[in-house]
């Protein structure tokens, strides 16, 4: 139990999700970096002799949706998404606009695992289809 408060309360990387700062598509994350590390293409971009961000401490992930990113966020404490429960498919009197968005979500969720390398994030998405 203190190993994990320790890393969870060490050094952290401050994550710029989206490209526009004044958007409300944009969000900044800050994480604990020995929670992040455990994930290759982090590791590598912390490295200082490989990448500026691992000088700066600091990660801008322009092209990414904010969405992903915040199940991603989510995934690194709990090793599970959760979601509510999911709209129910149009012949049961559901929303199809709905139940459409909450798979688009789960799938575009399911790419962003697919582009970092987070196998198990990718699982739970699919698991949620």
């Amino acid at each position: 139990m203190q190993a994990f408060y320790d890393a969870v309360h060490g050094p952290q990387i401050t994550i710029t999700v989206g490209s526009d700062v004044e958007s409300e598509r944009t969000k900044i994350f800050r994480i604990p970096t020995s929670l992040l590390i455990t994930y290759d293409w982090f590791a590598k971009a912390l490295e200082p002799s490989h990448f500026k961000e691992g000088g700066t401490n600091s990660i801008t992930l322009a092209d990414d949706l904010t969405h992903a990113f915040t199940a991603f966020h989510y995934y690194l404490f709990h090793k599970d998404l959760t979601f509510p429960d999911p709209p129910k498919a149009a012949g049961d009197g559901g929303q199809s606009g709905s139940r459409q968005r909450y798979v688009q979500k789960l799938c575009e969720i399911w790419v962003f695992g697919d582009k970092y390398g987070i196998p198990g994030m990718q699982n739970c998405a699919m698991f949620k289809l």
